[in-house]
């Protein structure tokens, strides 16, 4: 099971979003949608449940982390310091955006060919 925020969610839904800043070059992640886009779907290949928080008059960011604690859960995906900070106080690890892999290049490649004028 993962736990997703809105913060991650966002790039799975917003095709258009802009992608967070990655903190060690200070410039916007690469490929943000499709990093996510690739643990959804290597996440779904395992059989793993997507939880998604939804919004409650408890504090969102600490009812997050409920969630992810009843559940047994150890790591949450999200780019949001606070969940970062309440996460690491209680040993959940907190996935950015940014420490997502890239999907893998397609090995196969494509080719393209110019069209000869005679």
């Amino acid at each position: 099971m993962a736990v997703f925020d809105a913060t991650a969610l966002l790039y799975f839904l917003e095709p258009d979003a802009s992608a967070p800043l990655d903190p060690a070059t200070g410039r916007p992640v690469q490929d943000a949608k499709e990093r996510v886009d690739f643990l959804i779907e290597s996440l779904e290949a395992s059989g793993d449940t997507i939880v998604i928080p939804t919004r409650a008059k408890l504090k969102f960011d600490r009812q997050i982390i409920a969630i992810t604690r009843v559940q047994g859960q150890t790591t949450i995906y999200s780019d949001d310091d606070d969940i970062a900070r309440l996460g690491a106080a209680l040993n959940l690890e907190v996935v950015p955006v940014h420490a997502l892999p890239s999907p893998p290049q397609d090995p196969q490649g494509s080719l393209t060919f110019e069209s000869e004028n005679t």
